[in-house]
């Protein structure tokens, strides 16, 4: 699976706007997979933007719980379009 990073802004952008039920969000984003957003998702827990519920470790879907600081500061910079076009020129040099 490839890290698409229009789909972690999107599911951050996501996380942020949704109500949290049961301590957690359900994200769907039209246009990708259920395993295209999981891996993204789980990519995003692991750079410590998105806190996972770990009851729902074991599902074959996580449910995030929220955006971490660390989320919410990311997620601050990369809502204008113009810093987030040049970050992601920047990221995808590497």
């Amino acid at each position: 699976m490839k890290r698409d990073l229009d789909l972690a802004r999107k599911i951050l952008l996501e996380i942020e706007k949704s109500p949290v039920i049961d301590d957690r969000i359900d994200i769907d984003i039209q246009g990708y997979t259920e395993d295209e957003i999981e891996y993204n998702l789980l990519q995003l827990a692991k750079a410590d933007l998105v806190e996972l519920d770990e009851i729902y470790i074991n599902e074959s879907f996580h449910k995030p719980k929220g955006l971490t600081p660390a989320g919410h500061e990311f997620l601050e910079a990369a809502r204008d379009n113009n810093i987030w076009k040049q970050a992601k020129e920047i990221a995808t040099e590497f």
